[in-house]
């Protein structure tokens, strides 16, 4: 007696269709590539649709308790791996719900059905009756049906005529096969480092015809410039008059550059000549250039999208940011018709909900989403490239319409994205070239001890977005501010503990930690309209408490010895752009006075341990250099009680900046435009300052450009924020991608 053919169990679910006993998940009738354990999580989520799943009974089904995994990392991979291959994401499921910490839960309507693997019901409806037939047969008499039925029998001569044409394909009539893709690795220029991540980064960018790459490199002296790399070549060209460069992008011509440096919008020819600076753009956020000779780019990381002129003049404003969503519009992209563009729109307040590529117009009116995001998009060839979830996906849009179709499919690309500026490192142009940094998303920077021989000693929490370290004047806390994409806030870590506390709060950004003399407090830049100065208790325990607004960004720097004085930084928080020096009495009864007078550039000022000098970094002379003017207090003064003179003494000689005064005022230490960090011994005498030679330590390898270290009480240790790793990876080209695609 043989036995019925075993029941094979089908789910379907909008264009999908699961089938458990051949282990496969089909969409449209095509089946779609899905890992096992991915597979597994479906079939127990469709087996209770609308009911929690637990995380807990998915670890029992999948890794047995003799497995040793991580689990939460195994468990959060395979459901991305699922959400991927259904096109579901997390933050707008269609699919699959995920409840924190809890579980997950299929949502979506799913129909259950039971087939015979022996055989196949076939329903013919217009003859109102079923018939049980072998596959073929049924096929064949539908169609011959509805064929006779319409009329339509003419008809039956194409599957003849097909099977012709088949035959005859191998004598000539084949279509030639498409070239596969190929890939390749771009490395730095000798002597050089990527720098495509952060904020003073520059990505990568390809001219519109895919024959030449873009991107910033630092060089061995710590001066970042564009270089241009033609596919046909073997090295890249170092374009000459783009120092301090981030963010290049093409002319449509593939003969300029346009690019962000000395808090300017500018732009250079590639056939020579000097750089032309188009407008202010003190903290730019990306830009693109049209056909029609029209510039469109973020000036600053809170700002709207602008446009102006290839040839200059006033720029003017194209989105309008809705406050009550976003803070920040950047990265646009022009689409192929030069009057419309997409943009990411984002929210600093942790709020993403809202977050995602729009579409805009250079005539302005009101923007339209077209997909949720974190990052920035790139169309090219008839697809939009985003990214979600870290995964590259490419969906399928008209540009003219400004409408996506189909569903989004993954690519085979993993393009490393930096969620501190919301970007991607990835780029694509019309004739199938994709060009991008391998990776998944960046994980911050490391704080670390070095010794002063440069040797590594110890690190100092985990890996994060971190800014500004403050060692308190005893040396056993540190105060740092810490990110995470969005706004900042100031933690104290208790270095002998190894344990950190949270001492701000709230939605706004806050970093520039500077220690009291005694370490009970701290001085700290808030935003809210602009930056101003706050003062918090270092354990945490009371609320911020103004100390001063002045209108505009304004910084602490360092407070003196005694606590009489503020010395602090004013200009544009973002970047330290048109920084100034000024004074402020604690004592409230005046108000800040400007430290030194003139047009010069000044920023990173700390008062010396015995509080009569004041080094200082300045760009006077044309460059970067660190110089040290007296300070003397005074009592009953009208100016503010104190004086500072105007003959200073030059400490660096060949550029540098950060200075840091070791705790016996025996010593500057500073870092030259190599990122060497450097040791001048130097002796107070009255009222004459003496400088000793310099001599480096070690180079570091800082993860951020605003101050990113400090010193240790004794001078003979150093806490560093060293960069990210993903500053080592090679560029990786792609060339002919449309067939990964076909």
């Amino acid at each position: 007696m043989s036995l019925p053919p075993a029941p094979v169990r089908i789910v379907h679910f909008g264009v999908f269709e699961a089938d458990f006993q051949a282990g496969e998940l089909r969409k449209a009738g095509i089946r779609v590539k899905l890992h096992d354990q991915s597979l597994q999580i479906l079939a127990m989520l469709l087996e209770h649709p609308g009911a929690l799943v637990t995380r807990e009974e998915i670890k029992n089904k999948l890794w047995p308790r003799d497995t040793f995994v991580d689990f939460d990392h195994g468990l959060n991979n395979a459901v991305n791996r699922l959400r991927t291959a259904i096109g579901d994401a997390a933050d707008s499921p269609r699919w699959i719900e995920t409840l924190p910490r809890r579980g997950y839960r299929f949502i979506g309507p799913a129909n259950q059905a039971e087939r015979s693997s022996a055989d196949i019901v076939v329903s013919d409806v217009p003859l109102g009756e079923d018939v049980r037939m072998d596959p073929a047969t049924a096929s064949r008499a539908e169609q011959v049906k509805f064929l006779e039925r319409r009329n339509y029998r003419w008809l039956l001569w194409v599957a003849p005529v097909a099977t012709v044409l088949a035959l005859l394909a191998p004598f000539g009539l084949k279509k030639p096969s498409d070239v596969p893709s190929s890939r390749s690795f771009v490395l730095p220029p000798e002597g050089t480092t990527l720098n495509l991540i952060g904020d003073d980064g520059g990505s990568v960018a390809l001219s519109a015809d895919g024959t030449r790459l873009a991107f910033v490199a630092v060089n061995a002296k710590g001066s970042s410039r564009i270089w241009v790399r033609s596919l046909g070549k073997l090295k890249a060209e170092e374009i000459a008059g783009t120092e301090g460069a981030t963010f290049p992008f093409w002319s449509p011509s593939g003969r300029s550059l346009g690019f962000f440096a000395d808090a300017k919008l500018k732009t250079i020819g590639l056939d020579g000549g000097s750089a032309v600076a188009l407008c202010d753009a003190p903290f730019g956020r990306g830009g693109s250039w049209s056909r029609r000779g029209l510039i469109i780019f973020a000036p600053d990381s809170h700002t709207s999208i602008y446009k102006i002129s290839d040839s200059g003049g006033t720029p003017s404003p194209v989105t309008k940011i809705d406050a009550a969503i976003h803070t920040t519009h950047r990265w646009p992209r022009f689409l192929p018709d030069g009057l419309h563009f997409t943009y990411l729109a984002a929210n600093h307040f942790r709020d993403g909900s809202h977050n995602g590529v729009y579409l805009g117009s250079i005539e302005g009116g009101e923007s339209k989403l077209l997909i949720a995001s974190d990052a920035d998009a790139t169309y090219a060839s008839g697809y939009l490239f985003f990214l979600r979830n870290n995964v590259l996906m490419a969906q399928k849009f008209d540009p003219e319409r400004g409408q996506l179709y189909g569903q989004p499919r993954p690519t085979v690309e993993r393009v490393l994205y930096d969620p501190s500026i919301w970007k991607a490192v990835f780029d694509s142009s019309e004739n199938g070239v994709m060009a991008y940094l391998l990776g998944d998303s960046v994980a911050g920077t490391q704080l670390s001890w070095f010794d002063r021989a440069g040797n590594k000693l110890s690190d100092v929490g985990e890996p994060n977005f971190q800014y500004e370290p403050r060692l308190s004047p005893n040396g056993q806390r540190l105060a740092v501010g810490i990110g995470d994409g969005g706004y900042s806030h100031v933690w104290v870590y208790e270095l002998g503990r190894g344990s950190r506390m949270q001492v701000t709060f709230g939605m706004y950004d806050n970093g520039s930690a500077t220690w009291s003399p005694d370490g009970s407090q701290l001085l700290i830049a808030a935003k809210r309209k602009h930056y101003s100065i706050y003062r918090v208790d270092s354990s945490g325990a009371m609320p911020e408490q103004l100390l001063l607004d002045t209108g505009s960004d304004t910084w602490p720097l360092d407070l003196s010895p005694d606590g009489r004085f503020l010395l602090f930084g004013q200009g544009i928080n973002i970047g330290r752009v048109r920084s100034t020096l000024w004074i402020y009495k604690m004592s409230g009864d005046s108000s800040p006075s400007r430290l030194l007078q003139g047009d010069a550039l000044e920023s990173e000022g700390q008062f010396s341990p015995d509080g009569r000098w004041i080094a200082y970094t300045c760009n006077q002379s044309g460059r970067d250099e660190v110089y040290v003017i007296p300070f003397r207090a005074t009592s009953g003064s009208p100016e503010g009680g104190y004086n500072a003179g105007t003959e200073r003494v030059q400490v660096s000689l060949s550029g540098g900046h950060r200075p840091r005064w070791r705790r016996d005022g025996r010593e500057i230490c500073y870092m030259a435009t190599d990122n060497a960090i450097m040791a001048v011994p130097v002796v107070s005498r009255g009222p004459r300052f003496e400088v000793g030679t310099a001599h480096p330590l070690f180079r570091a390898n800082p993860g951020f450009t605003i101050f990113p270290y400090d010193v240790s009480p004794s001078g003979n240790k150093f806490i560093i924020i060293t960069a990210a790793k993903e500053k080592t990876e090679p560029i990786t080209l792609v060339e002919n991608w449309p067939s990964d695609f076909r």
